[in-house]
């Protein structure tokens, strides 16, 4: 056999076919160049009609193909085909629950989910899917009451467990989710996620000490996770120590590429908080106008440089920013007025 195998793959995900090997990009783009595209529903129907289907494709698999590849309205019209010829077809619901969910159209969602639960009653995807569409509309008590259905079900279901999490964070039920998140850690202790979360929640208790341990053991399991110096700032911004929080504040901000912009602008606003503490205010200005820089409609930002030009005595620039808070947020708006009357 002559010529080089520069890789092999299967289109066909059922359990026990699948092998799959990455092809240089070198090799394969010659190869992809040269083939027709097509879109999976063209190949569907090229093969049925002439008659020679490579796999046993349905409508519920070629459902599940277009999502694969991020097309909504493809995967919908599949799986509403399958549940047009079964109504009773739990996977065909299951990815039209799932499609409604990626489009935001949670109702709709949510109307699929409820078939699910009905035709599957001891299976917890449909609680789950449930869960999280009253949870994106911020209706946590409910979302609460579907993914604890679906904990009850299947407690090692990390997904469900760590969406139960945050719905619990999220209403404000602190000690469920660290309870929860402490069970995570305990099935899989190299497990990042449940240290990051845990540590969060126990920022919002005041517990600074438990969140000192949890965002070091995340350091341990995952070394350049910069998030665990955020919250390890907080923790000492909350316990006192403001020079410590500035290091470790520093330290998240080194590779900010590796940080999403939410990120950087929660360590730039801890960072500026931690130079107001220290009498800092000069330096305090410059890091919540980078913030401002970042997202100039940050509330944060515009309050924390109020603040900032307060504890400098530039009582007029801190008036304009209270002004651009009040199109932002009214309630720090009333606050920094209220420091700048203090001032006056």
């Amino acid at each position: 056999m002559e010529g080089k195998v520069v890789g092999v793959t299967t289109a066909s995900y059922y359990s026990g076919q699948n092998l799959n090997f990455a092809v240089p990009v070198n090799d394969a783009k010659p190869l992809l160049e040269s083939t027709e595209s097509k879109t999976l529903a063209e190949v569907y129907e090229m093969e049925g009609s002439e008659g020679y289907g490579m796999y046993d494709y349905d409508d519920v698999t070629m459902g599940w193909f277009s999502l694969n590849m991020g097309n909504l309205e493809e995967a919908e019209e599949y799986f509403l085909k399958a549940a047009e010829v079964e109504p009773s077809n739990v996977e065909a619901l299951m990815g039209l629950g799932y499609v409604y969910y990626e489009k935001a159209d949670y109702s709709k969602a949510r109307d699929c989910y409820g078939k699910v639960v009905k035709l599957a009653p001891d299976e917890p995807d449909g609680y789950q899917g449930l869960g999280l569409s009253w949870a994106e509309e911020g209706k946590y008590d409910k979302a609460i009451e579907m993914l604890e259905q679906a904990y009850e079900i299947d407690p090692y279901d990390d997904y469900t467990v760590s969406a139960l999490g945050k719905a619990y964070e999220e209403a404000g039920r602190y000690n469920d989710a660290i309870y929860l998140y402490r069970d995570m850690i305990e099935s899989n202790p190299t497990e990042p996620g449940p240290y990051y979360w845990m540590g969060n929640c126990q920022l919002k208790n005041a517990d600074w000490k438990g969140a000192m341990e949890s965002f070091e053991k995340l350091l341990v399991v995952y070394p350049d996770a910069l998030q665990a110096h955020i919250g390890m700032g907080y923790a000492n911004l909350g316990m006192g120590k403001t020079g410590t929080a500035v290091s470790e504040f520093d330290k998240a901000l080194l590779i900010r590429s590796n940080l999403t912009k939410e990120e950087t602008l929660d360590a730039l606003k801890g960072l500026g908080e931690a130079r107001l503490k220290m009498g800092h205010h000069n330096k305090a200005e410059e890091v919540f106008n980078e913030m401002v820089t970042i997202d100039p409609n940050s509330a944060d930002a515009h309050y924390g440089l109020g603040r900032a030009y307060v504890a400098g005595g530039n009582l007029e620039a801190a008036r304009k920013e209270a002004d651009i808070l009040k199109g932002l947020d009214k309630e720090l708006a009333e606050r920094l007025n209220e420091e700048i009357k203090a001032k006056e």
